[in-house]
Parts: C-alpha cells; structure tokens; sequence
C-alpha cells in the first residue's frame, strides 16, 4: 500500500532519511547490510516508490548521499569504497547503473563514466515528493534555454545556495556543450556566470518579451556579488554590454526592473524550432 497522495504527489514518510538509512547499514558492509526493522522498511518503501530492484535502490541511496554530502560524482569505484568490497566484486552493478541512467535516474558527468543523480531527483529530496523520472529527448537550443532558466526559478523555492545552484548549472551545461550555441559563447564568454546571465537574457527574449535585470541577477546570485554585478550592469561596464550582447530597453534603477534585449541573437543562437512572433522582440545589430 503506496504512503504518498497521488493527487499532491507528497510522500508521507521522509525520503532522505530512509536514504540515510539504508547507506549506514550499507556502509562498510561488505555487501551485508544489517537487516533492521528500520532498514527493512527504508527499502521496501523506497522500492515501492521508484518500483526498482534492491541493488538500484542500493546504487540510488549511495549515489544521491555521495552527492549530498560532497556535491560530487560517483564511479563504481566510489560506490565499492563505500561498502568495502573490490570494485571487481561489483562489476554487474555498471548495467544496473546505465539501466538507471536510460531511466532517467542518473546522468552521465563528464567524460570518464562518472554519475550523479538528475536534478529532478535531488529537487524531490528537497520537498519529499515524488519523483518521476521524464523521458529522454535531444535537446536544442531552446529546449536548453528553458530548462535553464526553470533551474534558475526553482532555486529559492528549493533554498538552493547560489554557490551549489552555479555547480549545477555548470554541470548542465558540460552535458550540452556538443549544442552549437554552447560551443560559440564559451569561445565568446569566458566565465561561465556571464554565460549563465545571457542564457537568462535569451529565454525571456525569445519568449516574445524583455528580461528583468532585478530578476534575472536574483535567480543566480546571492548577497555582496549580485550587489557588484548589478552595479557592473547599471553602469554598462559588464562584459555582455562591452561585446554588444545585450542592451537596455528602458533604464531606470535596479528597483525598477530594468528591461534588456539580446541583440546579436543571429551569430550565437541558431536554433532548429521556429520562433513564430516570438523573434519579433530581438534585435539585429
């Protein structure tokens, strides 16, 4: 009998900590976790809830606490550490793990065949619902631009740090780098917040409007360093306005949610899916 309300979506017993106890019972184990009522239960609700087998809940709780805890990438070898076995030992556990990968649970982190849980699974973390993994597609350029800037929103409604929500983002952005779009402005861009900013810019603009530069700059930075680069931006001395990628429409104070426009738009994002009156908004130099 399933403990969450479909309805809401809202688990009735809390996630990480089942997490947390499975990953006790495992840790050092050798593979022979202490069979607690309490570890008992953990599993068995957390198997019912992601309807996976023993070793990929295993593999879930280990992945999702090494990053918690590290906000780091796991290996095989990571995940053999942990439960004091040879990685040898464990070496049927990488078909479970890209069984994982292929449903949605875990993504690919660089080049070497590290992995970490998907964003959608650490955010269910945060407000214990559940999670449901989405079907895989190829991205372009706008569906890139949209999932960036929902990861950008959720943020505070997560209580995400600037800091660990940059790493993300930065992470995200690895993923797709093989998208023409990416591949141009880390040439044009050096640091990657600039880029992170622009990709904000774009969406709003090529939605059919302009973009709140209080909002935008509120989304990804906390504190002293939204203070200075907002201060950059009201003085037009931030490298985006230096390179003519963006602009203000109509410039008041930071309070009155200054407007800018992506111009430039044709040399850094070329998109597949036609914008419709959504491009009538940009700008050509």
């Amino acid at each position: 009998m399933k403990d969450f309300t479909t309805k809401e979506k809202i688990v009735r017993w809390n996630i990480s900590k089942a997490m947390s106890c499975v990953c006790e019972s495992l840790n050092k184990s050798k593979l022979k976790p202490k069979c607690t009522q309490k570890y008992k239960t953990s599993m068995e609700n957390l198997k019912e809830l992601y309807n996976l087998s023993q070793v990929q809940v295993w593999i879930i709780c280990l992945t999702c606490s090494h990053y918690v805890e590290r906000e780091d990438s796991s290996t095989l070898r990571s995940l053999a550490n942990n439960i004091d076995v040879a990685a040898m030992s464990i070496m049927t556990w990488k078909k479970e793990i890209d069984n994982l990968i292929e449903k949605g649970f875990l993504e690919l982190y660089g080049t070497k065949g590290d992995f970490i849980p998907v964003r959608e699974l650490k955010d269910s973390l945060y407000t214990n619902t559940v999670f449901t993994p989405q079907p895989k597609h190829e991205l372009d350029e706008i569906d890139f631009l949209n999932t960036f800037s929902e990861r950008y929103e959720n943020r505070r409604i997560l209580g995400i740090s600037d800091y660990t929500n940059q790493r993300e983002l930065a992470r995200y952005e690895i993923q797709h780098q093989t998208l023409p779009m990416i591949q141009r402005l880390i040439k044009e861009i050096e640091d990657c917040n600039n880029r992170f900013i622009l990709y904000d810019v774009a969406n709003d603009v090529l939605k059919g409007g302009d973009s709140s530069l209080n909002e935008t700059l509120s989304d990804l930075f906390d504190g002293e360093t939204r203070y200075l680069v907002a201060t950059e931006m009201m003085e037009e001395e931030h490298i985006l306005f230096q390179k003519g990628l963006i602009e203000f429409c109509k410039k008041g104070n930071l309070s009155d949610a200054v407007s800018l426009s992506l111009i430039k738009v044709e040399n850094l994002f070329l998109v597949k899916k036609p914008f419709c009156s959504r491009t009538q908004s940009m700008r050509k130099i």
